[in-house]
């Protein structure tokens, strides 16, 4: 079986390191990349042509988390775009929704229920 292959992107280079040992962990995913921003992430997907985003919900630097989740669709919709969020408001699980992503994950991250949404995608 194919390994999932995953891109971060998280403002926080802490956030995109915790990540990584996560899913550094599971043999059945490969980190294609990370960005610190949404722009640095849509430049690197044709080098990187992941499977799965995980994609900060409140990512900064000059793009909606809309216009992130757009772009990448337009380079290829098949890409699942998870948004990662710091809790569960009624505002950005709407946001998320309206935004054409495949799930949810919350942060602080937990590993089980992280992997398990990856998994999920298959």
């Amino acid at each position: 079986m194919e390994k999932l292959r995953v891109f971060i992107v998280d403002d926080s280079g802490v956030a995109r390191q915790m990540l990584s040992n996560i899913l550094s962990a599971d043999e059945g995913i490969e980190i294609v990349g990370d960005a610190g921003s949404g722009q640095g992430a849509i430049i690197m997907l044709e080098e990187a042509y992941p499977d799965i985003i995980l994609l900060e919900a409140d990512i900064g630097g000059g793009m909606s988390l809309e216009e992130i989740i757009g772009e990448i669709h337009n380079f290829n919709p098949a890409i699942k775009v998870i948004p990662c969020v710091e809790n569960y408001t009624q505002e950005k699980a709407l946001a998320a929704v309206k935004s054409d992503t495949y799930d949810i994950v919350k942060k602080p991250y937990d590993p089980k229920p992280l992997l398990r949404v990856l998994k999920n995608t298959r």
